[in-house]
Formats: structure tokens, C-alpha cells, sequence
């Protein structure tokens, strides 16, 4: 789903409202003065919210972290179980037994020379025939 941003009228009315009589902004939902602040849906866009004035509130840092997390993993949460819902598979899904494959031909190890001694196969190849 894509985030429906504020207009700017918006915006500008929801600051508007959050500003008190001595010019300072506070922050809608803790009541503490702003130097920076998030205009921010009060029911997610991810839930259905509408970028309206009535679903607008400024909010400070000290309130969007915290707001702006447990939205995120209730939109995933609530994305997953409609997914689950409709019968489309999970893209996290990892199956719980290890898939094997056929595995390499089982031959035997290649037999030891006859002398015993060790032949490098850079020697063999490196060596012009006589």
C-alpha cells in the first residue's frame, strides 16, 4: 500500500492546531513543547487512514518513534494475515526439513600406485613424451 502524505493545507492546519498562545508547538499526544516535529496519521494509512485534518496530529520525536513502530509491525502483521488469508504464501517461509538431493556418485577412491611413490599430476603433465 502506498503512504498517502498530508497535502499541505493539511499539514499547515494540523501545526496551526497544535500551536499554543505563546507561538510555541507542542506535541499532540504528550503534551511537551517541539523544536522538530512529524505530522502523523492517527489511524495508519496502512489501516485505512485518510490524510485528513480529522486523522492528522503533530507529534514530537519522543512520541513518533515510539507510535511509528508498533504501526509498522501491526501494518506487517495485519499485511501477513490478509496474505494468509487470500491463500498466498509467505515469502519468509523456509521449510523446517532439510531438502536433500540425490547426492555425487559413489565411486571407489582412485588404487595407490604400484611403487608406492606418490606422482604429482603437475609431473605427468608438464614432462614433453620422449
Amino acid at each position: 500500500m502506498t503512504r498517502l502524505n498530508f497535502p499541505r493545507s493539511v499539514r499547515a492546519a494540523a501545526i496551526k492546531r497544535a500551536t499554543r498562545d505563546n507561538g510555541q508547538i507542542y506535541c499532540e499526544r504528550c503534551g511537551l513543547p517541539v523544536k522538530t516535529l512529524r505530522v502523523d496519521h492517527i489511524i495508519a494509512a496502512g489501516y485505512g487512514g485518510k490524510a485528513t485534518l480529522e486523522n492528522a496530529q503533530v507529534l514530537g520525536p519522543c512520541c513518533y518513534v515510539q507510535k511509528d513502530a508498533a504501526d509498522n509491525a501491526g501494518v506487517k502483521r495485519a499485511g501477513k494475515l490478509e496474505a494468509a488469508h487470500l491463500g498466498a504464501p509467505d515469502r519468509d517461509y523456509r521449510p523446517t526439513r532439510k531438502i536433500e538431493g540425490r547426492g555425487f556418485d559413489k565411486r571407489p577412491k582412485a588404487p595407490k600406485p604400484v611403487s608406492g611413490k606418490i606422482v604429482r599430476r603437475r609431473d605427468i603433465f608438464t614432462k614433453k613424451p620422449v
